[in-house]
């Protein structure tokens, strides 16, 4: 099986990373990052606030790799004040925008 992983860019793609979740996942998940979900489901959704720069908020997952399928009763609500260079989860429940 091939396992999709969600990538962001810090210099306008140039390069992309994961998005860092290392910090958010327990001892026993390696390589962890995060996974957003939007509307589609196709593309992670990270929503941001032009009056705001650097302010993103994004519903999504912190695990290994992108879930086949989502439990909308699982996803958490991120938010990072670094225009996504760390993200602090603020909220569990389903999902709040689409």
């Amino acid at each position: 099986d091939v396992y999709k992983r969600q990538v962001m860019s810090f210099d306008l793609g140039s390069s992309f990373e994961l998005i860092a979740g290392d910090s958010l996942c327990n001892d026993s998940v390696l390589h962890c990052s995060l996974h957003f979900f939007g509307a589609s489901q196709l593309f992670g959704a990270v929503y941001a606030v032009g009056d705001a720069p650097g302010v993103l908020f994004g519903q999504g997952v912190a695990q290994q790799c992108l879930p086949r399928k989502v439990d909308t009763s699982h996803l958490v609500t991120f938010f990072s004040n670094n225009a996504g260079s760390t993200w602090t989860p603020i909220h569990v429940s389903k999902v709040f925008c689409v």
